[in-house]
This record gives C-alpha cells, structure tokens and sequence, in this order.
C-alpha cells in the first residue's frame, strides 16, 4: 500500500470545476426537488462503525440534499447518520460533486464509488464478507474525497482493490492525505471535488485542479455505484479525535450537486 501526505496551498479554492474535453453529461442530481429521487438513489442503512444509517436523516431542501448527523441511540449505537447509493452504475468516466463537511469532530465525510451491495441481517458488505455471508467482491472502491472533520483543512484521496488478488482482503493504491492549512477549511465552504476513472489512469482533481493520479492498471475494474455518505468515526490525520463531539449536533453534511460523464 502507497501513502502519501501531502501540504498543498491550492489559490482560488471557488474555482469552478469543468470535466475534460471529451465528455458528455450522462447522469446528475441537482437537488432541486423537496425529497429524495428514489429513482436515483438507495438510502444507506443499518450500522457502520459508530453510527447507524437512517432514511429519516436524509433530506433535500433549498437545493442541497442534507444528510443529518445525530446523539441519538439506534442500533445498538449512539450517534446517527445518513447516506445515498445510486441506483445506475458507471464504469469509467469523470465523477464530480460539490459538498460542504459538518464540523463537529468525528465524523467521517466521503464522496466515493463501489459495486453496491444491499445489506444482509443488519450487516454491511463489509461485515457480510467478514462473516463470510457474501463473496470477496471484484472490483474497485476509489475515494475521491474522504474528509474527517476533527482534522477541517485534511481529506484523503485514493484507490481499494477489493478483488483479493494480492491474497489480502484489500489492497489499497494512490492514497494520498492532503493538509491545506492555509484556506478556509472544508467545514466552512462548499467545494468540488472530482476524479477521472480510464482503463489505465485514475485522476483526481479539487476544484478544477489536479491533485494527483494513481496507475489504474493495478486493479480489476468493475461497474461501481456513487455514494454520498457521512459516518461517526474517531478517525483523521494527522490528528484523530479521542471521542466524539456533541457539541454542535445535530448537523448536517451538505451536497450540492453530483454529476457523471463519459467519453462522447
């Protein structure tokens, strides 16, 4: 596994962000409507790491889809959230969506793909393969932002190879951890970020600016669902949190728009 930690000073963080020469817009949820397009998206549900996924905790008003994040109990666990999977999948393309991260610390921000696997007996796919009620998927999870709110000017970036290949259960590529201490952190601002998946590249990009690339030649590709979620967890560099954060919760991770393209 290669990572990497990076300190960028990135100028005109508002920049608005544009898919490469080549591409057609073929899927997007603008969130304009007063609830969920469930012929869009599955709702997230059942527990994951330190909070359970609820549909109650999503919501889409004033333009944003809005995924709540709880003290309560639900579970077996203390804290809620929330989170979208899209219905169609998308192989190779460019993925883009603009986001603003809750601040309280502890909460674990993403925007990424995988195949996408219902929930079995109240058990993630994770936990199903830990358990081994479900296959060894075959193909790639790629993270375009992860973002853990105790650290605000941090997220991560990079690829999983969840094929079992290497003979380990994953196998991760291109990670890279960036710290922006001289911007205004992501917990303030809404921001685009956005990769581009080809058979032998994946790119990665903060707001219409290359961050960097990894060898996507490595890795079996597969179809993969978007997902927009937000989860407890004592995560984050450099500094994870000792314990959650009360304080300010409820709140709210707060998605923009999401868009898909492919070659033309």
């Amino acid at each position: 596994m290669f990572t990497r930690v990076l300190l960028i000073v990135l100028a005109a963080f508002t920049a608005r962000a544009e898919p490469p020469t080549g591409y057609q817009l073929v899927w997007s949820d603008e969130f304009d409507g007063s609830a969920l397009d469930t012929n869009k998206w599955f709702y997230r549900t059942g527990g994951r790491l330190l909070s359970f996924q609820k549909p109650e905790n999503v919501s889409v008003t004033n333009g944003l889809l809005r995924l709540a994040l709880k003290k309560e109990d639900a579970g077996g666990l203390h804290y809620t959230a929330g989170g979208v999977i899209s219905k169609r999948e998308f192989l190779y393309g460019y993925f883009e969506a603009r986001f603003r991260c809750p601040k309280p610390a502890g909460w674990h921000t993403s925007f990424w793909t995988m195949k996408y696997h219902p929930p079995k007996d109240g058990r993630d796919y994770a936990q199903q393969v830990a358990s081994g009620q479900a296959p060894q998927q075959r193909t790639q999870e790629i993270d375009i932002c992860e973002q853990d709110s105790a650290n605000p000017r941090s997220y991560s970036a990079g690829v999983i190879d969840w094929s079992g290949k290497t003979g380990k259960k994953s196998v991760g590529y291109g990670r890279v951890y960036y710290h922006t201490p001289d911007v205004p952190d992501f917990t303030a601002d809404f921001h685009v970020w956005a990769c581009e998946f080809t058979p032998v590249a994946v790119k990665f990009f903060l707001d219409g600016r290359l961050t960097h690339e990894t060898d996507a030649t490595k890795f079996p590709h597969g179809p993969q669902s978007v997902w927009l979620t937000s989860v407890a967890a004592l995560w984050g560099k450099p500094t994870p949190p000792k314990k959650m954060e009360d304080e300010g919760l409820p709140a709210f991770a707060e998605f923009d728009w999401v868009r898909v393209y492919e070659r033309k």
